[in-house]
């Protein structure tokens, strides 16, 4: 075998294993909610099977013919991979990790296509599971647009404020990353009730009644509907204004837990942030 015919030989190969490689993602991994983190890698496994298996071919056969049809069903294939690069593999991924290192969070949002941005969970370094989308992220890109703010407020939980349309409208997602023990489902709104006070200012003031939370700040009272919130976990909640806008993120504290009555023990925090994708400083609350 001469070395020009064992090189398409080993070209043919690689092209064939690459080949399986996506066949097997494409087949078995994506149906399950695993993708790429980065789509261009898909796009450049197909650039590389194209050229080669068409080097190889090129190496083997020296027939005119071959080589025609060969170049024809090349230029075929890179026109419809740079056409479905175009159209879907361009993506803006968004990797943050948490001040001490310990935890990550994934987004993809797709530039192209009026598809949800979605949250992954990393596996095998450069795949992910898709665990969560983005509500309201199918029409308007945030990401692309740069209006979007990613912070820690805590170290084991990370916020993302995003715009959902042209208007400025507001949407937050919450991801944490604490393990609990509870057997049953724990509700935050509940076990917020009674009355709380800012940490380093007194008068900054948060409470419930279980129908309405008061917050007080720099002079001025708002009063919010305790249904008017969206629980991310255990430990955490988004208050909403009566048009469905985030407002506040509350997220109790690491190391706080709740009674057994569901309510937040005496000697537990909680910390409060405005929702903005201005910069904004979160507080510690403590229970009067």
């Amino acid at each position: 075998m001469t070395g020009r015919k064992g090189f398409g030989i080993s070209l043919l190969l690689l092209g064939v294993f690459l080949l399986l490689f996506q066949a097997a993602f494409i087949g078995f991994a994506a149906p399950r909610g695993y993708s790429l983190i980065y789509e261009w890698i898909f796009y450049a496994i197909n650039y590389a099977i194209i050229f080669s298996v068409f080097t190889g071919i090129v190496l083997l056969f020296q027939g005119a013919l071959v080589k025609w049809i060969a170049g024809v069903a090349v230029l075929g294939l890179l026109a419809v991979n740079s056409l479905y690069f175009y159209m879907e593999g361009d993506v803006n991924v968004l990797v943050a990790r948490s001040d001490n290192g310990e935890h990550e969070v994934i987004f993809k949002e797709f530039k192209r296509i009026d598809r949800e941005t979605v949250r992954l969970k990393r596996r095998g370094g450069i795949f992910g599971r898709e665990v969560a989308v983005l509500e309201g992220s199918a029409s308007y890109k945030a990401l692309e647009e740069g209006q979007y703010k990613l912070e820690w407020p805590v170290a084991d939980t990370a916020a993302l404020t995003y715009q959902t349309d042209g208007d400025e409208s507001l949407a937050q997602q919450l991801v944490h990353f604490r393990s609990s023990d509870y057997i049953s489902y724990k509700y935050v709104a509940v076990g917020l009730l009674g009355d709380w006070v800012q940490q380093d200012d007194p008068q900054h003031t948060f409470s419930s009644d279980n129908k309405e939370f008061v917050y007080r700040r720099d002079g001025e009272t708002t009063v919010f509907d305790i249904f008017d919130t969206e629980q991310f976990g255990i430990y955490s909640l988004v208050v909403e204004d009566a048009e469905g806008s985030p407002v506040l993120t509350i997220i109790m504290n690491p190391g706080t837990e709740f009674d057994e009555d569901g309510i937040i023990k005496k000697d537990g925090t909680i910390t409060i942030a405005p929702v903005s994708l201005e910069k904004t400083e979160s507080a510690v609350f403590v229970r009067e």
